[in-house]
């Protein structure tokens, strides 16, 4: 089965689902208490699959971290769907 899209990032960088969970809420462009209300998590528990995202990644703000994925994964036009 093809992956899914960050899949192959996570697996790269040795993401948790929780981690990959909050990474893509990210990158589609939710604030930090958004991802966190979308994905049924509390902000602090947000803030750590962000800080363990930024040591696994070697990144240190989301804007790297979301150029990083971006530019690690093909472009995907599928998914921007009305899927809400």
């Amino acid at each position: 089965a093809p992956l899914m899209p960050g899949e192959a990032f996570a697996r790269l960088h040795g993401l948790t689902g929780g981690e990959l969970r909050v990474l893509l809420a990210l990158s589609q462009g939710l604030g930090g208490m958004e991802a966190a209300n979308m994905l049924g998590i509390s902000e602090p528990t947000m803030r750590t699959h962000l800080q363990h995202i930024f040591a696994k990644t070697e990144t240190s703000r989301q804007a790297d971290l979301l150029r990083l994925l971006h530019n690690s994964t093909p472009p995907i036009h599928t998914l921007q769907t009305t899927a809400h």
